[in-house]
C-alpha cells in the first residue's frame, strides 16, 4: 500500500512516527496548513535533539525560530541542511554554545532560506501537492519511487534489521526489530530528499531504543533511570520537570544504543 502523511492533534509536535514531543502553541497560525507545520517542526526539532550533547525539548523561543522559518516559506531540506552543516561545525568546536541553542544557528538558516525562496525552490504547499501527484501516479502504475539516498543507508538498515530477525539471538528485541522493519519499509515509498530522509530515520531510531527500553524487566527500567538521574547531580535541580524528563529519556536511550548500536547514524550514515 502506497503511504502518506497523515495529520497531527493540533497543539502537539509528534516526532516522525508518532513520539510526543514539545507543546506546540498553533493558535495564531492559519488554519489551512493540514498538519503541514507540524511535520515540518518535528524534522527540525529530530535534527536538533540529534546535534545536541543535551536531551532537552525544544524551547519556546526555539519553536517561535521554526514557526517564523515556516511562515517566511524556507524550504524543509534548505533548513536542515544548513542546521546540519553549521550545527556539526560547532560541535566539533571545544565549547560550542551550551544546548546548540538554535540562536546560534538563526542567521545562517535565514541566509540560505531567503536564498532558497527567491529562487522559488520548495514553497510548502506547491512542493507537497506536486509529491502527492507523482507518489499516485507511482502507486496506480504499480512502481515503488526511489531516492539516490535509498540505496545506501535505508537500504543497509533493512538488511541489518532483516539479518538480526532471522538469527533470532535469544537477547534481541524481537518487537522493536519487527516494528522498524515495517516503518522502514514505509519509507521506501516516501523517496524523501536526504535532510528529510536523515531526520525520519533519527525519530526511527529514537522509537527502537524506546521500545527496546519498555520491553526490559521494570526492576532494570527504574534502576537504569535512577542511576541516570543522580549521574545529573546538582544540574539536574536546576531543570524544568519536563526538560529533566526528556534529558533522563535521552540518556537512557543513548545508552542502550551504545550496547545496541544498530540506529546510531555514525554507523549507518555516511556522507
Amino acid at each position: 500500500m502506497c503511504a502518506r502523511n497523515g495529520s497531527e492533534p493540533p497543539g502537539l509536535w509528534r516526532g516522525t512516527f508518532g513520539s510526543p514531543m514539545a507543546p506546540l502553541n498553533l493558535d495564531r497560525l492559519s488554519p489551512d496548513r493540514d498538519g503541514s507545520l507540524e511535520r515540518y517542526a518535528a524534522q527540525i526539532q529530530e535534527l536538533i535533539l540529534w546535534l545536541r550533547d543535551e536531551g532537552h525539548i525544544l524551547s519556546s523561543i526555539d519553536q517561535h525560530f521554526v514557526e517564523l522559518w515556516w511562515e517566511a516559506g524556507y524550504p524543509l531540506e534548505t533548513v536542515l541542511a544548513t542546521l546540519r552543516a553549521r550545527g556539526e561545525r560547532l560541535k566539533e568546536r571545544k565549547n560550542p554554545p551550551r544546548g546548540l541553542p538554535l540562536r546560534s544557528l538563526k542567521r545562517w538558516v535565514e541566509k540560505e532560506g531567503e536564498r532558497a525562496r527567491q529562487a522559488g525552490v520548495g514553497a510548502h504547499e506547491e512542493s507537497e501537492r506536486e509529491a502527492e501527484l507523482f507518489l499516485a501516479a507511482d502507486c496506480a502504475a504499480g512502481q515503488r519511487p526511489e531516492s539516490p539516498a535509498e540505496r545506501g543507508p535505508l537500504n543497509q538498515l533493512m538488511n541489518d534489521v532483516q539479518d538480526r530477525l532471522g538469527r533470532g539471538q535469544p537477547d534481541d528485541p524481537v518487537l522493536p526489530l519487527r516494528e522498524a522493519l515495517a516503518d522502514l519499509e514505509a519509507l521506501r515509498w516516501k523517496a524523501l530528499p536526504e535532510g528529510e530522509l536523515f531526520s525520519e530515520l533519527l525519530a526511527l531510531g529514537r522509537r527502537y531504543y524506546d521500545r527496546t527500553l519498555e520491553m526490559l524487566p521494570s526492576g532494570e527500567r527504574v534502576e537504569r533511570e535512577e542511576r541516570i538521574s543522580a549521574s545529573l547531580g546538582a544540574a539536574a535541580r536546576q531543570m524544568e520537570p519536563s526538560a529533566l524528563d526528556a534529558t533522563v529519556s535521552e540518556l537512557m536511550r543513548r545508552e542502550v544504543r551504545s550496547d545496541d548500536p544498530l540506529f546510531d547514524p555514525s554507523r549507518y550514515w555516511n556522507t
